[in-house]
């Protein structure tokens, strides 16, 4: 639970930034005089507003050991106390806090610890300064309060924010920030005092810096790229409903997202999701507490909005060294042999036990070295586990093992393919493992030699950011042997595997084969331009979509638009799952549409056209499942 009060300020603070500024606090505000009635932007001093706040936190760490769980709920408070330089001081506090811990990771007696946290909420009054505009500017604790509590409080505090834009629209774009960096936020008004919000993509720094110089956009500019993130941290979903009084001072909020965070470990994924209302708000004339901050400026301490704090090697290690609780390899294997031969891969014994080798390859690379001889002497089952644990420890140690046991004839066809498998799914595929999985790409084995191609173009994709000189030579080699292939499965094979690697040099090649090569090849030719990042590959897929009668060209267009932003295909993915006489061409429009419906909520009249209308009853009943779970705030 450590690890989880830690991380919810990095990874669910919601709007706590600014446009343009405010990444920290170098020190006080300028004294100037505050007066109850005054107003700056949506904030009054003494205008006191009361909620009921609940907010929930899922955190899961990759599949190192179960989430990690916490609800916090009580009545929050907030209260403009000072306007200074411009700014509003805003005294923020819980009350009434009761605080529920998910068992796991929880150590001692689970009641005393909530016990204490929700003593150290509800005891604990901080101050946002805002500017006139709603961006938060500013964050002061009482000295000594402890990073959960001040985390918690910040994820309840971040969510005032409201952003509004000058002039007035119906709809706009901000760049906002939070913990993790800075973000495109989309708003739309619904009606008045009534608004929706959704984070649609962080952003590198130089890309921040220059939406603040660009200034609002609209929420389609901030889904063209939704699938671009700045590196380490990536919006799963996204979705608020938001009530202000006439001055856009925020009432009340419902919503969740999920941020999934790479903390730069191998194989430690964080993912995060956050439920949160506001609701029941009552606003009340508090004139006594105007100038609070004023007298209490010398008990606060200025704190980032930075809250991330967590060191992803450090925590890996931690779990590690829990999850093994001194076992080595000879314990390990005497687990393994013990292990019912009938347990099957998601049996939690078989998970457990996964985890366990897991750990140990990955700080004991003499384990690691030894895994492979370890593999030929299992069988089934077990032997996968062995497998699964060197994927998943993604170290040089354990990417040698899997290149080991990939090209070990003595070892199962099945479990050598999934070893190949494997090796694709390495972040940082070594020079001697790629050197190896090329060894198989003419296997004798037709299976063996298929996926040995599809993860060599997926290694040239892993490496195109970091060694692109390596993805480089790993096309160009495909290249080679796609032009000295002939129609056929190898030719296929070849252009799957492009597809998987998305490099540009393959843009070419592939364009021949659309235009002119074989009719069952252009399909997979169209859906392998999926990652190619070259200005002419979007306007291309929407000829292909709208101009072509070849239903297999229209379908693979959509599955090539899928990993791409979705914005400037819309209104033709619009027009087809409304009208495009192939069911399964709607079908898939619909799905597309569907997925994306949090950043692009234009498509919901198109969802609802198709619910009532569609003459296929899986393609209605698609539609309204979507509808639903988006009225949900969540996606599931």
């Amino acid at each position: 639970m450590a690890a989880l009060l830690t991380v919810v300020g990095a990874a669910v603070v919601i709007g706590v930034g600014s446009c343009g500024g405010g990444r920290g606090n170098k020190g006080a505000l300028p004294a100037s005089s505050s007066a109850a009635g005054q107003i700056v932007g949506p904030f009054r001093l003494g205008e006191q507003v009361r909620s009921r706040a609940t907010m929930s936190v899922r955190l899961e760490m990759g599949g190192h050991g179960k989430p990690q769980e916490l609800e916090v709920s009580g009545v929050w408070v907030t209260t403009p106390t000072d306007i200074r330089d411009g700014q509003v001081a805003v005294a923020c506090s819980l009350a009434e806090a009761t605080v529920h811990l998910g068992q796991s990771g929880v150590a001692g007696d689970p009641a005393q610890a909530e016990r204490e946290l929700a003593t150290g909420l509800g005891g604990t009054r901080s101050f946002l300064t805002y500017r006139p505009d709603g961006t938060a500017a500013g964050l002061w604790f009482p000295r000594g309060t402890s990073s959960g509590v001040a985390n918690l409080l910040v994820t309840l505090a971040g969510a005032q924010q409201v952003v509004q834009s000058r002039p007035p629209t119906p709809a706009w774009v901000v760049t906002e920030h939070d913990a993790n960096g800075e973000y495109l936020a989309a708003y739309h008004q619904t009606a008045p005092g009534h608004l929706t919000k959704l984070k649609a993509r962080y952003l590198a720094p130089e890309q921040g810096q220059a939406q603040v110089q660009a200034g609002a956009g609209s929420p389609a500019q901030a889904e063209a790229s939704a699938e671009t993130t700045a590196p380490g941290i990536r919006v799963q979903r996204s979705e608020f409903t938001l009530r202000t009084d006439p001055r856009g001072r925020l009432l009340e909020m419902k919503g969740s997202e999920a941020l999934v965070m790479e903390l730069g470990a191998p194989g430690l994924v964080l993912t995060t999701t956050v439920e949160l209302a506001i609701s029941d708000a009552q606003t009340l004339d508090a004139k006594a507490e105007v100038g609070a901050f004023a007298r209490e400026r010398d008990r606060l301490e200025p704190r980032a909005l930075h809250q991330r704090t967590l060191d992803g090697k450090e925590e890996v290690a931690r779990r590690d060294h829990l999850l093994l609780a001194g076992a080595d390899l000879a314990k390990l294997r005497a687990e393994l042999a013990a292990l019912p031969t009938d347990a099957a891969g998601a049996a939690p014994e078989a998970v457990t036990l996964t985890r366990r080798f897991e750990a140990l390859f990955r700080t004991d690379p003499g384990a690691a070295q030894q895994a492979p001889a370890l593999v030929r002497q299992a069988t089934g089952r077990r032997a996968k586990i062995i497998v699964d644990a060197l994927s998943l420890a993604q170290v040089p140690a354990s990417q040698r093992a899997l290149a080991a046991v990939a090209r070990d004839t003595a070892v199962a066809a099945a479990t050598r393919g999934y070893a190949v498998q494997y090796i694709g799914h390495q972040q940082q595929p070594s020079p001697d493992v790629v050197a190896a999985l090329a060894t198989l790409l003419d296997e004798p084995d037709p299976a063996l030699r298929q996926m040995a191609r599809f993860s060599y173009g997926i290694c040239a994709y892993k490496l195109r950011a970091t060694e692109p000189a390596r993805t480089r030579q790993i096309v160009e080699d495909l290249l080679r042997r796609l032009a000295a292939t002939r129609p056929g499965a190898d030719q296929t094979e070849y252009v799957v595997a492009l597809g998987n690697a998305g490099d540009v040099a393959a843009l070419e090649p592939l364009r021949r084969l659309i235009d002119s090569g074989e009719p069952s090849l252009r399909p997979r030719a169209v859906e392998a331009l999926r990652f190619i990042d070259d200005s002419t590959v979007d306007p291309w897929l929407l000829a292909l979509l709208t101009r072509t009668n070849n239903e297999p060209v229209r379908l693979a267009a959509i599955a090539a638009i899928r990993p791409r932003a979705v914005g400037p295909f819309a209104v033709a993915l619009a027009e087809m799952a409304r009208n495009d006489p192939g069911a399964g061409v709607r079908g898939a429009a619909i799905a597309l549409l569907g997925d994306r419906l949090t950043v692009l909520p234009t498509a919901r009249p198109v969802l609802e056209d198709v619910r009532k209308s569609d003459a296929i009853s899986t393609n209605r009943a698609m539609a309204a499942r979507y509808l639903t779970a988006a009225s949900g705030g969540a996606r599931r």
